[in-house]
């Protein structure tokens, strides 16, 4: 008891005391605990929302089909025209009219009364059928139907009462070429009715025909007319259409009185046009001055129509309703509501415009919308959760994306725009508990949307739509609630009451010590200022070693990585590998001073050969040091950027420098390169490639003093022009190798002075990518002539470049062995032709780009090029596989046959689309191949890559990269597998890759790039670093893989690692992958000369600049520092055995003289005596001390193994225990699964039993069978419930495991964390105790122990998340199972219902059978009687028919001879017009013009009565010699009909041609002579870009 009682110490009254102070905080700490206790029990009341993920919901087994909501309003498109259209991967519905309601808008956005669901325009005839002429028959007697211009069409509205138009389109509509016969026929019917008002009216004031003429006679039936037909071309006047707001063609508008009455809507036959036109007249005239009726009339005798069609009119007439009113503010606006179901599959929902008879404005659709509502699933649910969810705890951003684009407007302020929505669709479902108890009542899913919007641009031919593109997210998210146990609310409230005690206890006792401080005397603060001094010098102390330590460190790492002093580098070294007289400091640029060029120069006079490229720490000084070597000849200052002046010194003194490299000195000005010319006049070559800063005038001084040189290096020397290549050709005219690379000033007149004075070229560099302009033909001409002996030219971006250049080249350049025309746009199969004829020698060959050669240019190129070696015919669109036959073979099949296939090693055909499975076996012919690249090549097979793989074993360079889909694993196989030569491999962008075994065969692999490989995973990577490479994998991208994590990172690096615990990486890209940043921190040691980036572009490790020169000296030091120990050593251990010599020697001196001084006596032995007892004494002792020592050392390395291999076990030994647990579970699931598949069984068995015998006492009693029925449907409900209620069930029973998993791993995270931060102290407390070396081997002890804890963790991790993705197979599965449960049952219940069914049918069919022989007999009676009447009826049906025939046909007879009496007159008439014009010269104009005899009218143009007279040409291609001709060309002078002109004109030169049309749109002819040229391809092309 005497414990208990201290546990809980009380102090007596007596000795305690109150103070102001213990009152404020007291109360102080009622308030807080108060507040705490209101806050946690507020928190333990309410509840906690999370979230949760599963890949597929439970309700959506059964619905496959959503439910889209929407209410859009179009503010610019009628609702006659607007139409919703689905699309998905399962099907597509077009102009989908159930469940959707449009209303029409008026102009301020009101929407107007209800109108039918959806119009459509099917049901009225396009054409009226009674015309049977084509339009151009009806146009031989000229056209009735005028066609109107800008000026005419104001004239004809203003000037008379009733206007009829069509608006129609010339070009492409089909709807306006449909009613072009019919709109004539009107025309013709209303001036027929003209013509017999005029002849009525001059009959009746008996008035003579003769008197007047024709133009008077149809002025006066124009004048009379009731009506006036006309037509307006929309494609010629677009301005008028658009101001009177034509959207559709055809348009038949109507105006009276210049004002417009209305449009035509009905079917489009002439009665009911004649008919409309009358309801219109009886509007604005009266009746005794309406006319329109006489038109009826006219048509009724011009249209012939059967009885049936009559009586279909005369009805149509009675039930014709009246017509609307025609508003001309109504604004085309359509609201669209409604719903449709779509499918769980990515779809769209379109809004567009479309029209059955009519043809689309393109330009005048407007597709500006409001969205309304726009939604998926139930309204219904939605309003309910936007009145409950907030309150509920539901967040709001759920809330509102629910319907994200209510509320929204899109309007188009640009013709030929629409906006696109992309919508992403989520799925959320609610769980159990309180708060969404009202939930779970009322809704079961929701779903919200993630949303995009975009504007498109259409082109001007096609018609704008808007869309909803929308995909369902196959991952559900599930809202649950998780509550607080009373547990949790116990402890929070017993810890915030103790802790609040404690914080303000520990606060009052600081006051406390505060108060004391300040009562002490000076003393004790003395006392305690000196010991505060003190601890602040010790930590001042530890705070200085702790700043040295990281600096040390970071100082050795620095030395491990850079270079060494050059002081250090022995010339033995230096000269080991070299010939005499050169030194080679390329290598050791790195550390290169003035100090060490001063050093070179002061002890090595005979220096022949220097090389200092890339000494950037090299100045002026160090170069002037160097005019001590008088012998130099061969000096490479390349990339020196601090020489300024002091090459001058140089130049000067070694007179014997022949060659001198300057490329990237861009220190050096101007007078420095000129004083070359003076000082250097016996270079031989000279290479000044990137030094941008030469003017003309240093190079006009230089080469005027080069007189030797034979190879020139200017490349990207951009001031270079034509006047210093002409000095260079007049001095050097030894010139033999000439890089001009980037010169863009060059040009043809330059080259032409380089070939006259520099015959002896050999090697020249044009390439350039400004001004290609300036190189063309000529030069390559010049150059052909003059450089006969040239080798190796580089065209490289000169585009102005042909095939006659080529020709002349090849012509004279006979040794031509490397050429280089990439991007030479203007290089045809002829260029090549030329080059295989004339360049028998050409080894290396770059048609990159030049899309121009095909097949044919590349059989070229391999029968005159047998000695080919590189082939570069990347970007070649029209290279293929050519035919499948022995004999003229073309493309890369002539390549294989020819002599090259021995030769070539290097073949790049990237970008070339069409090589197949001929090609590759093509490809495989060539043994010798080393470099393959089949980039960008979407039709690459395994038959094709077998062929490669097993012929071309030498392959050390493959790209496959961009190849699509069409690269996999096979193809992969097929052409690396074995492939021990291969050295790059590049897969990029082959998403289909998923293993890497293949690659891991390659023993000289260096470079993979999979860059956008998105199917490769961590086990892909690890089969690649199970290969044995040699010398080692240097450079791997892993760019867009989003499936490698750092698992494959540590795979790596244990796969690739050296005995040194580096790797062999130098390069690695994980940008856009789970790899994480700590991952590749922890990884930074090993990758020894690599640096870590992170930035927008880059994640991973870079290989540091000149990494061969690094390795090497790093190689260097460390041999130095091997050699330096190993001497140390040696010298330690000669000393130490020295020292133990001396020692000996002078301890047994002085031992034989105190024997010998004692030996005298007896005192000289007991002395012996004691001197070897108490030397046993002490090797005794020293002995005991030795095993001592040893045990104890013998004990703590037992511990260290014990704990070493505890580590290593305990991992194994708990996922042994776990795998013998998961077993047992396994096999007790098991044993359960069979007992309630047995349970099942025998349920089946008995219900079958029950279910036979229903169904026999079903046989006697109907009644019991209904009640069977419903029983057995009402288990089946029961059964569907507890299925549900089973996976519900496992459902939570699989979250609460999870979740105790969760809670287990937080536990058992903390745990570890709380350990590790225990050693971690523990260590750090011995750390400081120790040396720094001892520190410094400590440290990385605990790198190595943190790394093998993160490895265990990442283990733990991945067995968690391995076993919950068991359990979600293993819900799967169970659900699968109730399934096919369920599946069978039904089954079961069909088959049943089946046979009732069948047996019912029977006695059906028996009761007929007796029925139908009681009606046979008395059929058999009525027969007789009907017989006899339908022989009665048939006997006057004949008589009746016959009256029919022959009143038809008589009146087809008369209609027939009116009609030729009618064309008859009509010819003639026209004839005597023809004869009133004659043809008459202007002298004044040089040119032809027409005189009417008549009426004195003169004309430029020929009439249209002498165009028609004329004879029509005919197409002079087509082989007939009768097809009549539609177009003529200007520049080939020739007619063509639209067939062949659209062959000959499509493609080449002739698409630019000019032509005209022979005959307007209505089949007239034109007159083609004043006609002006046209060129419609540019339009077109125009339209196309």
């Amino acid at each position: 008891m005497s414990s208990w009682r201290t546990m809980y110490q009380h102090v007596p009254n007596d000795v305690s005391e109150t103070s102001l102070r213990g009152r404020v905080l007291s109360i102080f700490a009622a308030i807080a605990i108060g507040s705490l206790f209101v806050l946690e029990t507020k928190a333990y009341l309410s509840t906690k929302l999370e979230t949760d993920l599963s890949l597929r919901s439970v309700y959506e087994i059964e619905e496959q089909q959503i439910r889209l909501n929407f209410d859009i309003t179009l503010m610019d498109l009628s609702c006659d025209l607007a139409t919703v259209d689905v699309y998905s991967s399962v099907g597509h519905r077009k102009n989908i009219t159930a469940n959707i309601i449009k209303h029409p808008v008026d102009e301020n956005g009101v929407r107007q009364r209800y109108e039918a669901r959806n119009w459509h325009e099917d049901d009225f005839e396009l054409w009226d059928p009674a015309v049977h002429e084509e339009i151009g028959p009806l146009h031989e007697d000229g056209e009735d139907a005028l066609n109107l211009s800008d000026k005419s069409f104001e004239y004809a509205i203003e000037k008379f009462e009733f206007v009829f138009v069509k608006f129609y389109s010339s070009a492409g509509c089909d709807n306006c070429r449909d009613i072009a016969p019919t709109w004539e026929a009107l025309g013709e019917i209303v001036t027929d009715t003209s013509m017999l008002l005029v002849d009525e009216a001059m009959k009746e004031q008996n008035l003579d025909e003769s008197r007047y003429s024709d133009d008077e006679y149809e002025a006066a039936v124009n004048q009379i007319a009731p009506v006036l037909v006309t037509k307006l071309d929309c494609q010629t006047y677009a301005e008028i259409c658009a101001d009177e707001n034509i959207r559709l063609y055809p348009t038949m508008r109507l105006f009276v009185n210049g004002k417009a009455a209305g449009d035509y809507n009905g079917h489009r036959t002439v009665l009911e046009l004649v008919h409309w036109l009358i309801q219109v007249e009886s509007d604005h005239r009266k009746p005794e001055e309406m006319m329109i009726h006489k038109v009826l009339n006219v048509a009724n005798e011009r249209v012939n129509r059967n009885e049936e069609e009559e009586s279909w009119n005369e009805e149509l007439q009675y039930y014709r309703s009246p017509l609307h009113s025609w508003n001309s503010t109504r604004h085309p606006g359509c609201q669209l509501t409604g719903h449709v179901l779509v499918d769980r599959t990515p779809g769209r929902l379109t809004l567009q415009a479309q029209s059955y008879g009519h043809d689309i404005a393109v330009h005048m659709t407007n597709l500006s919308h409001i969205v309304h509502h726009f939604s998926f699933g139930d309204v219904e649910t939605q309003h309910y959760i936007e009145g409950n969810g907030a309150s509920s705890g539901l967040p709001a951003k759920v809330v509102e994306s629910l319907h994200p684009l209510d509320g929204r407007a899109f309007v188009t302020g640009e013709l030929h725009q629409a906006y696109h929505h992309f919508l992403k669709v989520v799925t959320i479902e609610f769980g159990q508990g309180k708060v969404f108890s009202w939930a779970r009542q009322q809704i079961q899913q929701v779903f919200r949307i993630l949303h995009n919007t975009q504007l498109s641009i259409y082109r001007a031919h096609l018609v704008p739509e808007t869309s909803f593109s929308y995909d369902l997210s196959p991952l559900a998210v599930q809202y649950y609630e998780v509550p607080i146990h009373w547990y949790d609310y116990v402890t929070g409230i017993v810890g915030l009451i103790g802790g609040a005690y404690t914080v303000l206890g520990l606060f009052d006792s600081g006051l406390s010590s505060i108060f004391e401080l300040r009562i002490l005397g000076g003393c004790a603060q003395a006392q305690s200022v000196e010991k505060s001094s003190m601890r602040s010098t010790g930590g001042g102390d530890r705070n200085s070693i702790s700043q040295v330590i990281p600096s040390a460190l970071r100082a050795i790492r620095k030395a491990a990585k850079s270079c060494i002093p050059y002081e250090k580098v022995p010339c033995q070294l230096l000269s080991a590998t070299n010939k005499e007289g050169t030194l080679d400091l390329s290598q050791w640029s790195l550390v290169a001073t003035d100090e060490c060029i001063h050093t070179i120069s002061c002890h090595n006079h005979d220096i022949i050969h220097l090389n200092l490229s890339g000494a950037d720490a090299v100045t002026d000084e160090g170069i002037q040091s160097l005019s001590k070597c008088s012998q130099l000849q061969e000096l490479n200052l390349d990339n020196i950027f601090r020489l300024q002046t002091g090459l001058s010194l140089v130049t000067e003194r070694c007179c014997a420098i022949r060659d001198l490299s300057l490329c990237g000195c861009l220190g050096l000005k101007a007078p420095q390169f000129a004083s070359l010319g003076q000082n250097a006049r016996g270079l031989v070559s000279l290479k000044l490639s990137g030094c941008r800063q030469i003017t003309p005038w240093a190079f006009t001084k230089l080469f005027e003093g080069l007189k030797l040189l034979e190879i020139l290096d200017i490349s990207y020397c951009s001031l270079v022009t034509d006047q210093e290549i002409k000095l260079l050709s007049e001095s050097a005219t030894g010139l033999r190798c000439l890089n001009l690379r980037e010169c863009k000033l060059v040009s043809d007149i330059g080259l032409t002075f380089l070939s006259q004075g520099c015959t002896e070229l050999v090697d020249l560099n044009l390439r350039r990518s400004e001004l290609p302009f300036r190189v063309t033909d000529v030069a390559l001409l010049q150059i052909g002539q003059g450089c006969r002996s040239l080798r190796a030219l580089n065209l490289h971006g000169c585009e102005l470049i042909s095939d006659t250049g080529l020709s002349w080249l090849a012509s004279w350049a006979k040794q031509l062995r490397h050429v280089n025309l990439a991007n030479c746009t203007k290089i045809t199969n002829a260029g090549a032709r030329h080059l295989g004829d004339g360049c028998p020698n050409l080894i290396s060959a770059v048609l990159t780009n030049v899309k121009r050669v095909s097949d044919v240019g590349l059989r070229c190129l391999a029968n005159g090029c047998s000695k080919l070696e590189t082939l570069n015919c990347s970007g070649l669109a029209m290279l293929s596989d050519g035919v499948d036959r022995e004999f003229g073979l073309e493309g890369l099949q002539a390549l294989g046959a020819s002599s090259c296939s021995t030769t070539l090693k290097n073949l790049n055909i990237r970008g070339c689309t069409l090589i197949s499975t001929l090609s590759m076996r093509a490809i495989s012919k060539f043994a010798n191949l080393e470099r393959l690249d089949l980039s960008s090549n979407n039709k690459v097979t395994i038959a094709g890559a077998k062929f490669i793989g097993k012929a071309c074993r030498r392959l050390t360079h493959l790209s496959l990269s961009s190849c699509g889909d069409c690269i996999c694993n096979g193809i992969v196989d097929a052409l690396i597998t074995g492939q021990i030569n291969l050295v790059s491999a590049n897969l990029s962008s082959c998403k289909k890759i998923t293993s890497l075994k293949a690659l891991a065969t390659c023993r000289s692999l260096q470079s993979v790039d999979l860059t956008n490989c998105s199917g490769i995973t961590d086990g892909a990577i690890l089969q690649l670093t199970e290969g044995a490479f040699e010398p080692g994998l240097r450079a791997l991208h892993l760019v867009k893989c989003s499936l490698v994590t750092d698992t494959a990172l540590y795979w790596l690096s244990d796969g690739l690692k050296l005995h040194d615990g580096t790797i062999t990486l130098e390069t690695l890209s994980v940008k856009y992958t789970k790899v994480s940043l700590a991952g590749l921190k922890g990884l930074q040691d090993r990758f020894e000369y690599s640096s870590l980036r992170h930035n927008e572009s880059f994640l991973g490790f870079w290989c540091l600049s000149r990494l061969d020169d690094r390795r090497a000296i790093n190689l260097f030091r460390k041999r130095e520092m091997s050699a330096t120990a190993i001497q140390a050593r040696v010298r330690t251990s000669l000393e130490r055995d020295t020292l133990m010599r001396a020692r000996r020697a002078q301890c047994r001196k002085k031992v034989a003289v105190l024997l010998g001084a004692q030996y005298r006596g007896g005192r000289a032995r007991v002395t012996y005596r004691e001197l070897k007892s108490e030397r046993r004494r002490k090797l005794f002792n020293a002995l005991r001390l030795q095993c001592a020592f040893r045990c104890r050392i013998a004990r703590k390395r037992l511990s260290r193994q014990r704990e070493r291999r505890w580590l290593s076990v305990a991992p194994m030994a708990s996922t042994a225990i776990q795998r013998i647990w998961r077993g047992v579970l396994g096999r007790r699931l098991a044993n359960q699964a069979k007992i309630r598949a047995k349970q099942d069984r025998d349920r089946l068995a008995q219900s079958s039993v029950r279910i036979q015998c229903w169904h026999r006492v079903n046989r006697a009693k109907q009644s019991r069978t209904r009640l069977l029925c419903l029983k057995l449907t009402w288990e089946l409900q029961r059964l569907r419930a507890a299925i549900l209620v089973q996976a519900a069930w496992r459902m939570h029973v699989g979250a609460k495991r999870l979740k105790l998993l969760r809670l287990a791993w937080h536990a058992q995270r903390a745990m570890e964390r709380s350990a590790a931060r225990k050693i971690a102290t523990a260590y750090r407390t011995v750390l400081f105790r120790r040396e720094v070396l001892r520190r410094i081997f400590r440290t990385r002890r605990r790198l190595e122990g943190s790394k093998s804890i993160k490895k265990w963790w990442r283990q733990e991790k991945a067995r968690v998340w391995h076993n919950l993705v068991v359990a979600q197979e293993l819900r799967a599965a169970r659900l699968r199972a109730s399934q096919a449960i369920q599946r069978r049952v039904r089954q079961r219940l069909a088959l049943v219902e089946l046979m009732a069914l069948r047996r019912k049918r029977d006695k059906e069919i028996a009761l007929r059978e007796g029925k139908a022989a009681l009606l046979c007999r008395f059929g058999r009676l009525c027969l007789a009687k009907i017989r006899v009447c339908e022989r009665r009826a048939e006997f006057e049906e004949e008589v009746r028919q016959f009256m029919v025939v022959k009143v038809r046909s008589s009146t087809r007879i008369a209609s027939a001879w009116r009609g030729k009496k009618g064309r008859d007159r009509a010819r003639e008439a026209a004839l005597a017009k023809v004869h009133r014009w004659k043809q008459l010269w202007s002298e004044v104009d040089a040119a032809f013009y027409y005189y009417n005899k008549d009426t004195g009218q003169t004309t430029w143009t020929k009439p249209q009565l002498l165009l028609d007279t004329e004879p029509r040409p005919v197409c002079c291609n087509c082989s007939s010699g009768d097809t009549t001709a539609t177009y003529e060309c200007a520049v080939c002078d020739e007619f063509f009909c639209s067939v062949c002109f659209e062959f000959i004109h499509r493609s080449g030169k002739r698409r630019l041609h000019k032509f005209r049309p022979v005959y307007d749109f209505y089949g007239r002819r034109k007159d083609y002579n004043i006609e002006p040229w046209k060129s419609l391809r540019t339009t077109v092309h125009r339209v196309q870009s």
